[in-house]
This record gives C-alpha cells, structure tokens and sequence, in this order.
C-alpha cells in the first residue's frame, strides 16, 4: 500500500507492506500493523498508539517522522531498517526492537550509537561505516546490545589514530569479516581488524603485499613474485623494514634486482684495476693470476699478455683475461663472468712517451630475474668498452731511477639490457722506478700514483726479477683504487712470463 496524501482514521489496520511517501501524512488514534509487515516512512505518522500483536516481528525503515507511543504483545517486537543515513531516527522505541543496517554506506558510527541505544540486537550486513571527526568515534559499549556482523562490513576512519585507540565495537557476534580503513593512511601500512573479548580492536601493521604498497604496478607484481621464490631474504628484510616511502625508494633504488644496470659497478671496478696497472711488461709474454678485495665483491682471475716490439722506440701489444665476481651486500647477491681483451701501444722519443690503450669486456651474470622497463630478464649479459691515452716525460735520477709524470684522457662506456652510461675519464699520474742489477738477476721496482679529477684514485706497486740469462722473470703488484661510488678495493696478480 502506498500513502502518499493526508489520511485520518480513528483506527487504521496495516496488514500489507506499506510505503508513506514524502508527502503522505497519516493520523491515527491507533494503528495496528500486523505480523511481517514492512512500513517505510518517507512522510509523516502521528499516532496516540502502534500497536504489535503477540508473537510478530514489525520492519520500519524511517526517515520522515513518527509520532507515536508503541505498544508489544508477548514476544513481539520491530526491527528497525536502516539502508542510508537518512534512516538513523530514532522511533521512541524503548524495548522489544533490534537495528538492522543492509546494504548501506556512509552510516556515521556516533548517530548509529544513538539509535541503537536500548536495541536487543544491532545487526550490520554487507554495510559502510565511517568513524572520526563528524561521525564519531568508537561505538559505546551498549549495554545489553549484541552487534552481529554478516557478510563484508567496511569500517571507513578519518584517521589512523581514530581506530587504534580503543575498541571499535563491543559484544560483537557473527561470521561476517570486518575490513577496516584509514583515509590518510600511507600505502606501506594495512590495518588490521581482530576480535579479543568480544570486542572489536584495529592495528596498524607493515603492507607486505608490493602491488598495494606500489599501485598495482609491475614492480609490485615483480617483488611479490620474488617474495614467492624465497631466494631474496636480505632484499625483503630491507623492504619490509622501511617505515616511510622515501626508505622504501631508496632500498629499491640499490637493488640490482629492480635496477640492473647496478651489476656492471663491480665490472667497473675490475677495470679500474686494469686501468691503473696498466704499463708495458717486460716479457713479451706473461700469464698473471690476480684476486681483487672490496668490502662487497671478490674477483679472481688470470691476464695473458704479450708484447711485440716494433723498431726501438715502440711497443704494441694484445692482452687477454677472464675472470670470476662474487658479490654480496646487505641487499643483493650475484656473480658474473667477465671476459675481455684489449690492445695497448707505449711509444718514446727521448724523454716523452704516450701509452694508448683500448678494450672490452663481456659480464655474464648469474642473477636471477631482474626487472628492467616493465620486462623480466633472466641472467642479463652487460658491455664495458675503454680507451684511454697517457701522456708524459720521464725524468732520470740516475740510470737506476727515474720518475715519469703524466695525464691521462679517455673514456668508458657501459651498456646492459637497452641502459647504456658514457663515463669521461680525466686523471694526472705518476710513475717512480728503479732497477736494481745483479750478476744474473736484474730487479725492477716501480710505484704509481693517479688521481682522477672525480675524486677517486689509485696506487700500484709492482716488483719484477727478470733473468738475466734466458729473458725469464716473475712479477708481484698490489694495486689499491679508491672509488667515490664503491668505496676501496685492494688487488694482488702474480704473474710469470718470458721473452723469445
């Protein structure tokens, strides 16, 4: 039945579901409405009494108003519908009814509280609760109230501090699930809903799904995927310990995982080396087992050189290596397999020399997946191409000591997956050598210093006994490299070699 017009009756029976529209108005001496029945008050209801039989159950879902004192039979009582907020009114019920919010959402928690102040039974099914500020706080605890909670109910807060203080709800029942959420709350936290005493509490815990902390993006799927493999321990304890998005970005932003192009600063280094010990052996061949040291990487490998003199002045040589990177920090874990050759030049007249060298290298890494521009790469392989060009005058002591300043100009280029980086290379240096000759052996002993003008810089020291007899000799060099992005790294080689 639909009242949508002024009715005035003495006596007025509701046996049907009855809609009052906004501008239905009933008066009534009384108004009996009958078992089951459903009324929805959008208008007005003045009545002395309603009146519910025995043994009934009356819906009111009301946002207009009623006037009206209510009167049950044994075991009767209403249930009072909300399915908006405009249905939180009070009926002036003061017993024998329960709150039954449906399908709604944006129901302020503290006006609810006042409408189901006095309720048997509050139930909330499939609904949107909003809490702080203008909505309330913690739902009281109503004495005599069970709330049961049935299929999704969301718990909406204007802020963290507005759930985590206290409990939610009291005497709460049901096997529905409570989702709650905070509307400044950063994506690297969830909240976390849990009942202890048939009360309802909130906690702040640390989101460890990526795709919700990121945004749904690759890089999320990417690091869920990993968390999954269970090889990363040391990535994910990091990530999972930063409390502000910039500590989240900044662990990110060292992982070689998600930024791969990072695996090439131990190849660098490895050239670093190269670089700095470069000079023109003795022998015209040498093999030269090396280890490399860093805080984060070891290296081992061998160097084969050779040398073919080219009139007096000038030497021209080939040089070959292959060598092993194991490198662990607090994050990341990855070897590499790096081969490479160049080709080197060292030319005097008289007192001035240029050296000129250029090479490359090949790194194969034993990674894992790596993420790079969206797409997952298994075991990337990265490029390291160089060329320098020394400069100097060599000045004698004596004819067992000299000293030879130079400068240095070149280049070294990177490149892995489609990221490539182009590197100046700028450096002053200097070498100090002596030779000590005996009756069969001869001793040379030579020290260098270099100082690139990025800050970083080395030093070697290399002793050679070479055979007088039949052109044999062996070699010992310690290299040390200072390096503004790695830090220091310490080399040994141990080489052997002769001449034909």
């Amino acid at each position: 039945m639909v009242i949508d017009s002024v009715v005035n009756d003495a006596s007025l029976n509701l046996t049907e579901n009855t809609l009052v529209t906004g501008s239905g108005i009933v008066f009534a001496d009384v108004i009996n409405v009958y078992n089951g029945v459903v009324i929805q008050n959008d208008g007005l209801i003045a009545t002395d009494k309603i009146n519910i039989p025995e043994n009934s159950v009356v819906y009111i879902e009301n946002s207009g108003q009623i006037n009206a004192e209510f009167s049950f039979g044994n075991n009767s009582h209403v249930v009072q519908l909300v399915k908006s907020g405009d249905d939180l009114t009070r009926l002036g019920v003061t017993g024998n009814f329960d709150v039954q919010i449906d399908s709604a959402t944006g129901i302020q928690i503290g006006r609810l509280a006042s409408v189901a102040d006095g309720a048997g039974n509050l139930i909330i099914k499939d609904s949107e609760l909003l809490i702080g500020g203008e909505n309330g706080y913690m739902l009281p605890d109503l004495s005599g109230t069970s709330v049961y909670v049935i299929g999704d109910v969301i718990v909406r807060a204007e802020s963290v501090s507005d759930l985590i203080n206290g409990p939610i709800f009291s005497g709460i029942n049901g096997d529905g699930d409570v989702y709650v959420y905070a509307n400044d709350i950063s994506s690297l936290y969830a909240i976390q809903s849990f009942v202890e005493n048939d009360k309802l509490y909130a906690k702040l815990v640390r989101e460890t799904d990526y795709v919700k902390v990121l945004g749904h993006n690759r890089t999320g799927a990417f690091l869920n995927s990993l968390r999954e493999r269970g090889n990363d321990k040391k990535l994910f304890d990091m990530l999972d310990a930063a409390t502000t998005m910039n500590e989240l970005q900044s662990v990110m932003a060292r992982s070689v995982r998600l930024n791969p192009s990072r695996m090439m600063r131990p190849v660098r280094v490895l050239n670093d080396f190269e670089l700095i010990n470069y000079s023109m052996d003795i022998n015209d061949v040498v093999f030269r087992p090396s280890v490399i040291f860093t805080d984060d990487f070891l290296s081992y490998g061998i160097n084969i050189n050779t040398n073919v003199r080219i009139g007096k002045n000038s030497l021209i040589g080939l040089s070959f290596s292959g060598s092993e990177i194991k490198y662990s920090d607090d994050i990341n874990d990855f070897k590499s397999y790096v081969y490479g050759g160049n080709v080197h030049m060292h030319h005097f007249h008289d007192s001035l020399f240029f050296r000129v060298l250029g090479g490359v290298k090949i790194a194969m890494f034993d990674s894992g997946p790596v993420l790079h521009d969206d797409e997952v790469t298994e075991n990337p392989r990265g490029f390291l191409g160089y060329g320098i060009t020394d400069i100097g005058i060599k000045f004698l002591l004596s004819d067992s000591v000299g000293i030879s300043p130079f400068v240095r100009a070149g280049a070294e280029y990177t490149t892995m997956l489609d990221t490539y980086d182009i590197e100046p290379i700028a450096s002053v240096g200097a070498d100090v050598a002596f030779i000590v000759s005996g009756a069969t052996i001869d001793y040379n002993y030579a020290v260098r210093f270099i100082s690139e003008f990025n800050g970083a810089f080395g030093m070697t020291l290399r002793m050679n006994a070479q055979s007088i007899a039949d052109n044999a000799g062996i070699t010992v060099d310690t290299g040390l490299v200072y390096s503004p992005d790695f830090g220091y790294g310490l080399n040994v080689r141990l080489g052997g070699g002769f001449s034909f």
